[in-house]
């Protein structure tokens, strides 16, 4: 059996800005640009995403993550959805864009 990803919500947030569902508050905490070292490897940009339950105001995870990302939020029983997808990253307007992806419907082959 094959497999298709539902898109269960795609987000254009800037700095500081969140979306919830009622149970979790998704809030881009910071943006960091692409970032060059003398010395080591250059960095690309990343944004720092805190996941809030809205029931008590407790952080559940607080990670950064570049454009690309595919965060995999299993086991916590308030997460509603499988994915979180950062699809886009603006340091100059400091706005990203997150996809959320959930609910693995399965097709005959």
């Amino acid at each position: 059996m094959r497999g298709t990803i539902r898109c269960k919500g795609e987000f254009l947030l800037n700095k500081g800005e969140s979306v919830s569902n009622g149970k979790v508050e998704i809030k881009v905490v910071d943006i960091y640009p692409d970032q060059c070292h003398r010395i080591s490897e250059p960095t690309t940009r990343k944004v720092k995403i805190q996941f809030i339950n809205v029931s008590d105001q407790k952080v559940i995870l607080e990670e950064s993550y570049e454009v690309g990302s595919h965060v995999m939020l299993v086991g916590d029983p308030v997460i509603d959805w499988d994915v979180l997808y950062i699809a886009g990253i603006n340091t100059k307007d400091n706005w990203t864009l997150l996809e959320l992806r959930g609910d693995k419907v399965k097709h005959p082959e």
